[in-house]
């Protein structure tokens, strides 16, 4: 049988999960052989399926590729026909950096593929029709270069009048009746058979995994659904009139998908926008957050007098940036250094306060601190090691997909706040090995070995020699270090050809 196009795309959806999952089943077991090698127990490995591959055989992305020919021809006839619409989404939750909950739909494998086929389509024909202050969701435009337009706008002025508000459950809320307006009023390049996939995706319903039925006759109203890529060329759809008229304001503004920074040189021309962006909301159903919204400012170097209330810095994504500065937000560097500091509890910590280690973890080194090393290096350098992270700082800087933290965050240079990190990621480190030692000597160990005893500085140059004559590169890692590299790579190649996969998804609202 001659394979088709929607075949191949639910067989390349169904891989994707089965990768994704398995990826997850071999992390698992590799954490649960470190736990056992820690402590000389056994320790019991419960793999995990999603709730909702029991909801119906079609979200198992195993049934799905063993019956991947049957389903891709039922779904061509049904394309085909103008008859086909997805199978109702599974809905389910995930926490957000505030602490509130965001609804989330996952589709059946097949009625995924059909959506991202759907939208790299889309997206492929209408990417130059969207604004170029847009960046959400596309392959010409990244987060990255959202980051230093803003920044490059901001570091010309000494002072800048900048909104920011926020948008209520923007994906909830939004009108299907104004999304079908501009996909008609604005001539977005778009078949018949496109729209229709289109549509049948925006009515979807999404049901709890426990009450899920596959004939459900519900539809929905409005809002589009989270989780699924048609939905992401459909936000910056809605939001397409509001970068029109911005633009015909001549006001400096970024959008990634709801989150919206409009800055500009008068107070009098950024309350105008603040009236298009109100204006537009209401055109597409969605209310302004005014609880979470700063309103309007004025961003300046710090210390400099201001007319009303002043700021240094603005958030936008995952970034701080102001008038010189790109960093971090605080809740993104909290998140990273709650990592850390489990990677440094869970190897150093937690079984030697259970009162319990295999006595093999402590042989010429303390082969958990090698393993803890190990998992932050990883951690901030992907696969790059010490001697090749140098090795590249004193040559020429390569051209590669960088993994790792930073290659998340490749502009950033608050080299400040960097070092601020290595210093807090030394200290946790040392003052763990100090409790480590006390805790070992209570349990017995009274002759402990490398690195145990030296000091802060004598950790960051470590390296050893095994009795096996095995050379260990103990040298402490730097987050500073590895993000010098990324951003020379960035000046070099453009953030987008150097960054890590996965590092222009970001999901707001």
């Amino acid at each position: 049988m001659k394979h088709s196009v929607i075949f191949d795309a639910v067989r390349d959806e169904a891989h994707k999960l089965i990768r994704r999952h398995q990826k997850y089943a071999s992390d698992l077991a590799a954490a649960v052989r470190r736990r056992e090698k820690r402590s000389g127990l056994l320790q019991a490995k419960h793999i995990h399926v999603p709730e909702y591959w029991s909801a119906d055989r079609g979200f198992n992305p195993y049934y799905v590729r063993a019956h991947s020919a049957g389903i891709a021809y039922a779904i061509d006839k049904a394309l085909a026909s103008g008859r086909y619409h997805p199978r109702p989404a599974v809905i389910y939750q995930v926490r957000k950096p505030d602490g509130t909950l965001r609804d989330v739909a996952v589709f059946q494998v097949a009625d995924s593929a059909v959506s991202t086929l759907t939208f790299r389509r889309l997206i492929e024909k209408n990417a130059r029709h969207l604004s170029s202050h847009a960046y959400a969701y596309r392959r010409d435009l990244t987060i990255h270069d959202a980051v230093l337009h803003i920044s490059s706008d901001f570091n010309l002025k000494s002072r800048i009048f900048i909104a920011e508000f926020d948008f209520r459950k923007f994906f909830d809320s939004i009108s299907h009746d104004h999304i079908h307006r501009v996909l008609k009023d604005e001539r977005f390049f778009i078949t018949d058979r496109e729209y229709r996939v289109v549509d049948a995706f925006l009515t979807a319903p999404a049901l709890r995994a426990s009450e899920y039925a596959r004939d459900s006759e519900e539809t929905r109203e409005k809002g589009i659904h989270q989780g699924t890529s048609v939905s992401l060329f459909l936000a910056n759809v809605a939001a397409y009139p509001l970068d029109r008229k911005l633009e015909a304001l001549g006001v400096g503004f970024a959008r990634y998908a709801d989150d919206t920074l409009i800055w500009g040189d008068s107070y009098d021309i950024v309350c105008r926008a603040v009236n298009a962006l109100e204006e537009t909301a209401a055109e597409m159903g969605v209310q302004l957050n005014f609880n979470k919204s700063e309103g309007i400012s004025i961003l300046c170097p710090e210390g400099l007098q201001a007319e009303f209330r002043a700021k240094t810095s603005v958030s936008f994504i995952g970034y701080k940036i102001g008038s010189n500065l790109i960093s971090f937000r605080p809740e993104t560097l909290k998140n990273s250094q709650d990592w850390l500091s489990y990677l440094i509890f869970s190897n150093l910590l937690q079984e030697p306060k259970r009162g319990r280690l295999a006595q093999e973890r402590i042989g010429d080194v303390d082969w958990d601190y090698v393993i803890m090393l190990a998992q932050v290096r990883r951690y901030l350098y992907g696969e790059l090691s010490e001697s090749q992270l140098r090795k590249y700082m004193a040559r020429q800087t390569p051209l590669l997909r960088y993994h790792g933290l930073m290659s998340f965050y490749p502009v950033v240079n608050d080299e400040a706040l960097l070092k601020h990190v290595d210093g807090w990621l030394l200290n946790s480190v040392y003052r763990s090995l100090k409790l480590r030692g006390k805790l070992l000597r209570e349990m017995g160990f009274q002759r402990l070995p490398l690195p145990h005893g030296l000091s802060m500085a004598q950790l960051v140059t470590l390296r050893h020699v095994t009795r096996e004559g095995k050379r260990i590169d103990l040298r402490f890692p730097s987050i500073a270090r590895v993000a010098r590299l990324i951003r020379r790579a960035s000046k070099t190649y453009g953030a987008s050809a150097i960054a890590g996969p996965g590092s222009n998804e970001y999901y707001s609202g």
